[in-house]
């Protein structure tokens, strides 16, 4: 409770009356409220006098001109005064004794002005009614509820609590081939994260595959990381070209493609592998030659003791020329 300071003013010797403001606080009364803090001023009422002079000035009571019980109404306690409670002529307005303890309102209803006072009452003036706010602690800050008086404004803080402290969960990322791990902790309850438990990058682990190289594409070996599936391709070796072994590929069977002179001539390579010299006058009855698995109709090639003639103009497939004699033949496509 805040001390008080009563002020008494005694007036000449027509009225008495004494105010009472907080201590350390300078009322401005007007209209008998306070201004600042809401305080309601307190008077002592003489036993027979009238209403205090500045009561009468700010009710511009000297301008009435008729002083009918009407023109001043009073209440006490939000109740209006019984008649013949008081009175009211040209030298004031009088509240017969006792007056009685209560909060007064005095109105002149001609010009519309209320003087408010409290009468009796040991009133210690304005008494702060403090509101609280409380400011819940964070993890980082402490909290306090802050007391605020929604009349004057006073306040102050109390209750102080302190910070919470972080409460940290943590999710760990595994490290990856080429990217180290780490662990993030998280505050579950304000979000405030940090990176920890860092680990190195476990690097690749490859396996070979390798690809023989065939007649017409080299070879390489495939390196694929079993963790991660990242490849690249190595150790490259060239085609291993066609190995002909007469007309046939002996590693994948390509037939090879034979260009023939313009008098249809087999070329000498391949009457040599057909053993062609060792016929000699009986070439003719020893060797045979289908186009496209068909035996080649008579008159459509020619054999002396020069070569196999492809009579022109030569058709396009695959030729088959067998020494019937010797039992060997030789494949070729002409395209």
């Amino acid at each position: 409770m805040k001390k008080i300071l009563a002020l008494t003013l005694v007036l000449a010797t027509i009225f008495a009356f004494t105010l009472t403001a907080v201590a350390g606080h300078a009322c401005n009364y007007v209209a008998g409220i306070c201004d600042s803090c809401g305080n309601i001023i307190v008077i002592t009422l003489p036993e027979k006098d009238s209403l205090p002079k500045f009561i009468l000035d700010e009710l511009k009571f000297s301008q009435l001109k008729n002083y009918a019980n009407a023109n001043v109404v009073i209440t006490r306690d939000g109740e209006p005064l019984p008649n013949g409670s008081y009175n009211i002529n040209k030298n004031g307005i009088f509240i017969k004794a006792p007056a009685g303890e209560g909060l007064y309102v005095v109105t002149n209803t001609v010009a519309g002005l209320t003087y408010t006072f409290r009468v009796g009452e040991e009133e210690t003036g304005h008494v702060c009614v403090y509101t609280a706010v409380t400011l819940d602690p964070t993890c980082t800050e402490g909290g306090y509820t802050t007391y605020t008086c929604p009349v004057c404004g006073d306040s102050y803080d109390d209750d102080f609590t302190e910070a919470l402290g972080h409460s940290y969960v943590g999710e760990t990322l595994d490290p990856t081939c080429t990217e180290g791990g780490y662990t993030t902790y998280t505050c579950s309850v304000c979000g405030d994260s940090y990176d920890d438990d860092f680990t190195e990058a476990l690097g690749h682990s490859y396996v070979g595959e390798t690809i023989d190289p065939t007649c017409t594409e080299g070879g390489y070996t495939t390196y694929t990381c079993s963790v991660c599936g990242d490849s690249y391709d190595d150790d490259f070796t060239e085609a291993l070209g066609h190995d002909y072994i007469n007309g046939v590929c002996s590693r994948c069977g390509d037939i090879i493609l034979v260009v023939l002179p313009g008098d249809g001539s087999l070329p000498p390579d391949i009457l040599n592998a057909l053993r062609f010299a060792e016929l000699g006058n009986a070439a003719s009855f020893n060797i045979s030659v289908t186009l496209n698995g068909a035996p080649m109709a008579n008159g459509s090639f020619n054999i002396n003791s020069f070569g196999v003639f492809i009579k022109p103009p030569v058709a396009a497939g695959t030729y088959v020329v067998t020494n019937t004699l010797v039992g060997l033949s030789y494949t070729f496509i002409i395209a």
